[in-house]
């Protein structure tokens, strides 16, 4: 009796499975993407040039604000207000250094994975995630993650007296919480 095999499909499956090898064929290109995310090629410009073309940009959208009427209270403040945080602007995507932050650590306890519903976007805004997406993409700001169990929804908004320009922004709440600082 103990040399008759059975012809069960399923035993033939369950056999199948145990014989073979689990290999994480996604293992070789996500450690590429975390690499290169991790330690990318930095740029160096020299941060004095880039502040001064913001600065000329910000000077723009002041005097533009004075040409629309703005009051002369708001006319005044407003410079200030953009020359103490003029670092916080960017014309362009870079690859500029690190930011300096208390690094945060995988979570300690096992959280349910997030699950997102479906969003309803228009085509203009599908088309701009699509566009954006790729800029940081390109810029090394993100990678896709494929396996990815804690997805966060985009939020796209329609800039203030324009058709089709949009910005987005990403509730990284679900994740966050799910992670506790280290230091």
């Amino acid at each position: 009796m103990e040399n008759l095999e059975s012809t069960s499909g399923m035993i033939k499956a369950v056999k199948l499975a145990t014989k073979q090898e689990l290999v994480d064929d996604l293992a070789d290109i996500e450690e590429a993407l975390e690499l290169a995310a991790c330690f990318p090629v930095i740029t160096h410009v020299d941060p004095a040039v880039e502040q001064a073309k913001v600065q000329a940009v910000l000077d723009a959208k002041v005097a533009g604000a004075m040409t629309a009427g703005c009051g002369t209270e708001y006319a005044l403040g407003l410079p200030k207000l953009l020359a103490k945080y003029v670092d916080v602007f960017r014309l362009t995507f870079g690859n500029d250094p690190p930011v300096d932050m208390p690094p945060k650590g995988a979570p300690h306890q096992v959280h349910q994975a997030s699950s997102l519903q479906d969003r309803g976007y228009s085509l203009h805004q599908r088309e701009f995630m699509q566009k954006h997406v790729e800029k940081l993409e390109k810029a090394g700001f993100i990678y896709r993650i494929p396996t990815s169990r804690w997805p966060c929804a985009p939020l796209i908004v329609r800039k203030p007296h324009t058709k089709d320009e949009f910005c987005m922004t990403v509730d990284l709440c679900p994740a966050n919480i799910q992670t506790e600082q280290i230091a």
